[in-house]
């Protein structure tokens, strides 16, 4: 059991983070959805210009920088003592498996695409083993994700 002052205190100090969040993710929305207006063709008239891009461009523009990006989406496991040599093959091993069957270069495009838009890409990997292992990696949403990665 947790004391209430101690409580309060990390009540305090989670609702001090979140509003850190949200005031620093704000100056960015703000220029994910030009990003987005460029992106999806809306023309509006603005004093500041974004870029001297045709807006009809726009999706040209990501679709070919998306075919120059041709890395595949990897990481990696790395041991730091001998000890942990086996363990760490086995890891590797799993998620060579989990990306073969979990359709994890279609899932890389879509992240990849994202990070040309939003400037990061978001993952959440998990796995299952209710009635059979299921690996499971997920492309979250920049919007839907609190806490910005560079703040």
């Amino acid at each position: 059991m947790v004391r209430k002052d101690k409580r309060d205190k990390i009540l305090a100090q989670i609702k001090q983070e979140m509003s850190f969040a949200r005031l620093n993710k704000q100056g960015k929305i703000t220029n994910w959805h030009k990003n987005e207006q460029m992106y999806y063709g809306k023309k509006e008239k603005t004093d500041d210009a974004r870029a001297n891009v045709g807006l009809g461009r726009m999706q040209e523009f990501v679709h070919t920088l998306l075919s120059k990006v041709d890395n595949p989406l990897t990481f990696t496991f790395n041991k730091t003592n001998d000890s942990q040599l086996k363990r760490v093959e086995r890891l590797n091993a799993l998620k060579d498996y989990d990306a073969n069957r979990d359709f994890w270069d279609l899932k890389d495009l879509m992240g990849k695409k994202q990070s040309i838009i939003y400037g990061r890409t978001i993952y959440s990997y998990s796995a299952s083993s209710h009635k059979g292992y299921k690996p499971n990696l997920q492309n979250i949403d920049v919007y839907d994700f609190l806490i910005d990665p560079s703040a």
